[in-house]
């Protein structure tokens, strides 16, 4: 039911030059605000059931957790980011 009510676009956001992260730990404790990340600085999109890894060229890594399959994460991926953002970021 929670997956349902949440759906993945209700914790990545996406504006013009950055990707806005919300994870399920920042949903339920309300500690940890959104994440924002600028997409040119993203090296490496990695994808799991309920989780997103996010590489910079920054050698930084940041995980968050979502109701989403591998396979849900992928496809609404591909659907916010343009070509060319796509080409210059590698996917696993």
């Amino acid at each position: 039911m929670f997956k349902t009510r949440n759906q993945i676009n209700d914790f990545i956001k996406r504006d013009a030059k950055h990707l806005v992260l919300f994870s399920l730990a920042g949903f339920f404790d309300k500690k940890s605000g959104p994440q924002w990340l600028a997409i040119k600085n993203i090296k490496r999109l990695s994808t799991r059931n309920n989780e997103l890894l996010v590489h910079s060229y920054q050698q930084t890594q940041f995980s968050i957790s979502l109701p989403a399959s591998k396979v849900e994460l992928d496809a609404f991926l591909q659907q916010i980011l343009t070509n060319s953002e796509r080409r210059s970021i590698t996917f696993d």
